[in-house]
């Protein structure tokens, strides 16, 4: 998924895709040979055994640890992740992020939300066949899939 290095080389990006570049951060590394640099979400495993997040803004890189993630919004083409007092706007697909975030106990609850199965407090009963998730944080979120499926999950952790 790394871009190749001659892609920061001057003169190497079509029209157009310099502006874009900067739009994402590219541009502030392209003179330090950082041939990999791209603005997404990486989720690496640690020591001790779970996966980590990487968050790069414009300031810093930040390491977030799975279970310090309440929910993940999809936000066009980002996504939004929720911790208890901080929201951080990563570069990734919702497919992406649940796969690799399913063995930590996320699981995908609509088109748009992937849910940390250790954050839910409660479900709430809404039209026929539908369910708002209540986090301990007191967010409400919207559930799409079905109970079942959602009781089958909780009882694999």
């Amino acid at each position: 998924r790394g871009l190749p290095a001659q892609t920061f080389q001057a003169g190497a990006l079509p029209e157009g895709a310099a502006t874009r570049a900067r739009a994402f951060g590219f541009a502030r590394h392209a003179g330090r040979g950082h041939a990999n640099c791209r603005v997404a979400a990486t989720v690496h495993k640690n020591t001790s055994g779970g996966p980590r997040i990487l968050v790069k803004t414009p300031d810093r890189i930040l390491f977030l640890q799975a279970e310090e993630v309440d929910h993940i919004e999809a936000a066009g083409n980002y996504l939004v992740l929720h911790t208890a007092k901080e929201r951080h706007i990563v570069r990734d697909t919702m497919t992406d992020m649940e796969a690799r975030l399913a063995p930590a106990g996320f699981m995908r609850i609509s088109r748009s939300m992937i849910v940390n199965l250790d954050r839910i407090r409660e479900l709430q009963p809404m039209a026929a066949g539908e369910f708002c998730v209540i986090l301990k944080t007191g967010a409400r979120l919207n559930m799409t899939c079905s109970l079942g499926d959602l009781q089958e999950r909780m009882r694999k952790l």
